[in-house]
């Protein structure tokens, strides 16, 4: 395997910023190996060298954007009182919606990444499966919780939607991120997705679908 440039000081974040700045300035479809060690200034092999593979190059450029705000969200999770019902629910997701929002909405280098979703969905899932699982962990424990009525099948069907859900809503605003979302979609958005929970209300008690 082809060692890295010798005359670089520290060629791994020389990798990280150049692939970083082809995500924001051209996309996912121009953050090739070839391109980021050109821009790099380093030879082909030394994304294998350090990364072990273009994919795990860009799991370190995602973990270094995510990091601090999923350490947000899993103290916040970790601290609630979760109790039943739909108000809890909407109490469970608020902390990945408003960080979709205050977040990744605005960091132009998971915008990117995000838009690997057109190119690579693979990438994306193990993307999304590597830096959320711990967050995905403790919310659908809560859920678990907080919806009796549903089975833990269910409640991972059910999670799966509204993630689907909110990660649209966000990518619906990426062309226009100068607008505020505003507290309402937040709102809005929260009401949406934990309304696909409620049919616990009534299945839990009595075996009957719950109404909104």
């Amino acid at each position: 395997m082809a060692l890295p440039s010798a005359d670089i000081a520290n060629p791994q974040e020389e990798i990280i910023a150049a692939a970083e700045k082809l995500l924001v300035d051209e996309g996912p479809l121009k953050a090739t190996v070839r391109a980021i060690t050109q821009l790099a200034g380093v030879n082909v092999g030394a994304i294998n060298y350090h990364f072990g593979s273009r994919d795990g190059l860009m799991a370190v450029i995602c973990a270094k954007h995510m990091h601090d705000s999923n350490e947000d969200m899993m103290a916040r999770l970790s601290s609630l009182a979760v109790t039943e019902g739909h108000e809890s629910v909407k109490h469970i997701f608020e902390p990945v919606v408003q960080t979709a929002f205050a977040v990744w909405l605005r960091d132009d280098v998971l915008r990117g990444l995000r838009n690997f979703l057109f190119v690579d969905r693979k990438l994306v899932y193990k993307l999304d499966v590597s830096e959320m699982s711990q967050v995905y962990e403790l919310m659908q424990d809560a859920l678990r919780e907080a919806c009796p009525g549903l089975s833990a099948q269910e409640v991972r069907r059910r999670f799966r939607f509204a993630m689907g859900a909110i990660m649209q809503e966000v990518r619906s605003h990426d062309e226009n991120r100068a607008s505020e979302a505003g507290d309402a979609v937040v709102a809005d958005l929260l009401d949406f997705v934990a309304g696909g929970f409620v049919h616990w209300v009534d299945s839990g008690r009595n075996g009957k679908p719950g109404e909104d």
